[in-house]
């Protein structure tokens, strides 16, 4: 294209009261140069224009600045140009390759942004929704994540913190776990497994439970009920039968056998303890008994006692187990010391003063003679069975 052509015309110039016409020099005529984009300059309409047809610089080859959102990614200024206004796509409105915390949720590939990088939110910093399992505690939501589904550490799968009832065997933590808070059962109120000593009475399993291992109260260290026993009980227990009596001694006394201890009934001898039941029996559920008005442990039965003197009027009581009346005279023969006036305790007869007194050995008879119906119990060299003693306020 030829440009700044000028063009020559010649004109006459008549030159007036000479007579004469003379031709003038011809005056040139200049055109325009052509305005387009790209020739270096800025023209007309033109925002710049650089001189060539880059579209990544600062000026377009449309001699248009370069913006975002102009569909061309300018070099030194932006990561991207998609052309339009769209943020959840892989370009942003602002020319910034989308990612994960820019603020715009990017469709399919992300769950969600929040534009933080907080864990503790709806929104994790990885662009993924907070939820149970992902190993970080969601605020509001959840009390604890660890990240795993088991339910045997402090954080169950659920998110919430492992607790004694939950159901759960919390290891190293919990012995047993019921889901209840039910102590009379094999797992108690605190997830331990029931014990004796533990302060629960565990049901068909414990009689008593004091939470303590000591054997000489009313709950035995095997968690038996010896609140019928007198503390520092340690013999054969006999049959239980309430209303304030307390069993002070017991043991076995085998046929044939001198295996009486010698102070036996030693722990019957007690302050506040007034009355004495003697009792006898193949079992505790077999047995005769006598009871006597006073504590003759603690205070023998008076004069006489080694010169086989019946003493009278000491027996209130006496009866089978069943409650029968045994119906004997109201005497006893004792010998011994004074605190253990039947020491042995080995005979108990009827019909003749003189044969009691001959056969009896540390004893307590009932009545004159030998054939009385409770000889069998108390009596030497008769079969097994056992004796035992009961003290009363």
């Amino acid at each position: 294209m030829i440009r700044d052509r000028a063009r020559v015309k010649w004109q006459l110039i008549p030159l007036y009261g000479l007579g004469l016409t003379v031709f003038a020099c011809p005056l040139p005529e200049t055109i325009a140069p052509e305005i387009y984009c790209g020739n270096g300059v800025i023209e007309a309409e033109e925002v710049c224009d650089d001189g060539n047809s880059e579209d990544t610089d600062d000026c377009l080859s449309t001699c248009v600045a370069a913006s975002c959102g102009d569909g061309f990614v300018h070099s030194e200024d932006e990561a991207c140009d998609d052309g339009n206004s769209v943020d959840t796509d892989d370009c942003l409105s602002t020319c910034v390759t989308a990612s994960c915390g820019d603020g715009f949720v990017h469709d399919d590939n992300e769950a969600c942004d929040d534009g933080n990088s907080a864990d503790t939110d709806d929104c994790l910093s990885t662009c993924v929704a907070a939820s149970c399992g992902d190993g970080f505690v969601h605020a509001g939501n959840e009390v604890c994540d660890d990240g795993n589904d088991s339910n045997t550490d402090a954080c169950l799968s659920d998110c919430s913190a492992a607790s004694c009832g939950d159901g759960f065997l919390h290891e190293g933590v919990e012995q047993c776990d019921d889901s209840n808070t039910d102590s009379t059962d094999g797992c108690t109120e605190n997830c331990q497994e029931a014990s004796c000593g533990d302060g629960f009475v565990w049901a068909d399993e414990e009689d008593c439970d004091d939470g303590n291992r000591n054997d000489t109260d009313d709950c035995s260290n095997i968690c038996e009920d010896q609140s019928h026993l007198v503390n520092g009980f340690d013999g054969r227990e006999g049959p239980i039968i309430g209303g304030g009596w307390r069993q002070c001694a017991g043991y076995l006394d085998r046929r044939d056998r001198e295996d009486i201890p010698q102070e036996w009934g030693g722990g019957c001898a007690l302050t506040g303890m007034e009355k004495v039941r003697l009792y006898c029996g193949s079992s505790a559920s077999e047995h005769k008994f006598i009871e006597v008005e006073r504590n003759v442990f603690r205070e023998g039965l008076g004069q006489g006692i080694n010169q086989g003197t019946p003493v009278q009027n000491l027996i209130t009581r006496s009866s089978w187990g069943t409650g029968r009346a045994i119906g004997m005279p109201n005497l006893i023969y004792a010998d011994g010391r004074p605190s253990h006036p039947h020491a042995g305790m080995s005979h108990w007869g009827s019909e003749g003063e003189s044969c009691a007194w001959r056969i009896q050995r540390r004893l307590i008879v009932n009545g004159p003679g030998c054939s009385y119906e409770a000889a069998d119990c108390f009596g030497q060299n008769v079969d097994n069975r056992y004796l035992w003693v009961y003290v009363k306020p």
